[in-house]
């Protein structure tokens, strides 16, 4: 972690900064990763002057900072890769930070800064990213995520209730594929993770039935198939799975690609 030698240990409010109504982010904990030190210095009085505790670190910090700060500025530069900003580990809210000139890049992030621009817009694009945090925070442990697994292997079944079954998911699994069917009309899964191959109904047939159904065509469905069968995850994006996850598959990977998307579905 680095302070830069320059900057002040505090802002008054008061000047060209005024805080976003109510003070969201007062008290809150803010880190600027990766920032150029002049950019770094002024990000650094505007969060002050709102009231938030900042601090400043290198990029290598990111995933350390964002663990336990409510709130993290990342400065990307040009043709950079942005992080995984909805891994299940960033408990904080993620704004990636662009000049005006640069293009965002794809992928997920809670919103984007295009630096120079005005403070308010800056404190309240903060303010606002805190609250959509915290609202997502708040769904998921009052109302889980549901999870319908459909394997006939019952050791996957083992491994993906470990790796999801938890305060902000729900599991539940069949090893039949026409039971999938019936389990998810009534039980409206957020997600299905579906294996292709399926004895009595392939999991193509079962996807397929799935995106005619009125009650889950819009379910997203993640795909689970072998190695060696790149024709399979070609046909489930034809019929409209979401992603796939070739076996064997690490746990800790299916676990941050399904909550990725039920994420981002639920917004």
């Amino acid at each position: 972690m680095e302070f830069y030698p320059y900057l002040p240990k505090r802002v008054h409010p008061g000047g060209e900064f005024v805080a976003p109504p109510g003070g969201e982010l007062s008290g809150r904990r803010v880190a600027l990763i990766g920032f150029e030190r002049e950019w770094a210095s002024r990000f650094y009085e505007i969060m002050q002057t709102a009231g938030a505790f900042c601090i400043i670190a290198p990029n290598a910090e990111f995933e350390a900072e964002a663990r336990h700060c409510d709130l993290v500025l990342l400065y990307l530069r040009a043709g950079d890769d942005p992080p995984d900003t909805e891994d299940p580990a960033t408990s904080a809210a993620v704004i990636i930070v662009m000049r005006a000139s640069t293009v965002a890049p794809r992928g997920p992030a809670v919103d984007y800064i295009f630096y120079p621009c005005t403070p308010i817009e800056i404190l309240t694009r903060a303010a606002i990213a805190i609250e959509r945090k915290r609202a997502s925070v708040v769904r998921s442990r009052a109302n889980p995520f549901r999870i319908l697994i459909v394997d006939d292997d019952p050791e996957v079944h083992a491994l993906l209730h470990a790796a999801l079954d938890g305060e902000d998911m729900k599991c539940q699994s069949t090893s039949l594929a026409r039971e999938s069917l019936r389990i998810a009309r009534g039980w409206n899964p957020d997600l299905i993770i579906l294996d292709v191959n399926m004895p009595g109904l392939s999991g193509h047939r079962v996807l397929t039935a799935l995106k005619a159904s009125s009650s889950n065509r819009r379910t997203p469905v993640v795909l689970l198939t072998g190695c060696d069968h790149k024709s399979d995850v070609i046909r489930g994006f034809d019929l409209g799975a979401q992603d796939y996850v070739v076996k064997p598959f690490h746990p800790a990977d299916i676990a941050a690609r399904v909550r990725r998307i039920v994420t981002k579905s639920a917004r």
